[in-house]
């Protein structure tokens, strides 16, 4: 939040922390690799849905569950009536509101994610996450990639991060003290 709210080096700042948890779909468990994402990681990394809506921000209960493409010719045969569809995560009530593009495989490296829920989400499916991440400023569990804006360089990039980093090392030393990005 403080990446999105100060780097103005950068036109998307974009958060997502890889998982894995279990969907029960009518009645039969099934392993699901996934990613919580913040709300605007599918309009900055400007991926867009083969079916149904990418979230653009958090929804509550139920939970709001995006798939990867591969999961649902695997898991749904493709089916296109998948959308609306209510199944379990980890034991919560979720609905599928849409599936990624069939090119796009996830942020994490040789690893395609088989769906997404946003960042606040995963805080109704693990509640205990709510204290961990989202209350703890020494939370470092979540992996950030940033778009640099139109006519920022690198360097200017890093210039204007690093005096960011400073910044909140000051407001926050007991936190942000040594943190560099």
């Amino acid at each position: 939040k403080d990446l999105q709210e100060r780097a103005d080096a950068f036109s998307d700042v974009v958060g997502f922390m890889p998982r894995i948890g279990g969907l029960l779909i009518d009645g039969k468990p099934a392993q699901f690799w996934y990613a919580a994402v913040s709300g605007n990681y599918f309009d900055g990394l400007r991926v867009r849905p083969a079916l149904g809506t990418l979230f653009t921000r958090e929804s509550g209960s139920p939970v709001h569950v995006v798939l990867g493409h591969s999961y649902w010719m695997k898991h749904f045969g493709g089916d296109p009536n998948v959308i609306g569809k209510t199944i379990r995560m980890d034991g919560v009530p979720a609905v599928v509101t849409g599936v990624v593009e069939r090119s796009f495989r996830g942020t994490i490296t040789a690893v395609e994610m088989d769906g997404y829920i946003t960042i606040e989400d995963y805080g109704v499916v693990n509640p205990d996450s709510q204290r961990y991440l989202f209350r703890n400023r020494k939370a470092r569990g979540m992996n950030v990639m940033a778009r640099l804006r139109p006519g920022v360089s690198v360097d200017e990039a890093q210039v204007s991060t690093d005096v960011m980093m400073q910044a909140l090392a000051t407001e926050y030393p007991a936190s942000d003290q040594g943190i560099v990005a």
